[in-house]
């Protein structure tokens, strides 16, 4: 989703929570900044998800540019 404000998502899961319920004593929420790093990791705790810089970045030397 693009161009959905803060205010707009909370809203949302408020009324989705107020559905859903939370007879398992949780409630949904958005991800903190840690968890969406821990989700996009997969596990691996390496300097780059996914392997090294030259497997998961395109850059200058990856490029096989002439420049």
């Amino acid at each position: 989703m693009e161009k959905v404000s803060w205010d707009d998502a909370q809203e949302s899961l408020t009324t989705l929570n107020t559905i859903v319920g939370d007879s398992d004593g949780g409630k949904m929420v958005l991800p903190t900044e840690a968890q969406c790093e821990y989700a996009a990791r997969a596990g691996e705790t390496g300097t780059y998800a996914g392997g090294t810089v030259g497997e998961v970045a395109w850059y200058k030397r990856s490029s096989k540019s002439v420049d």
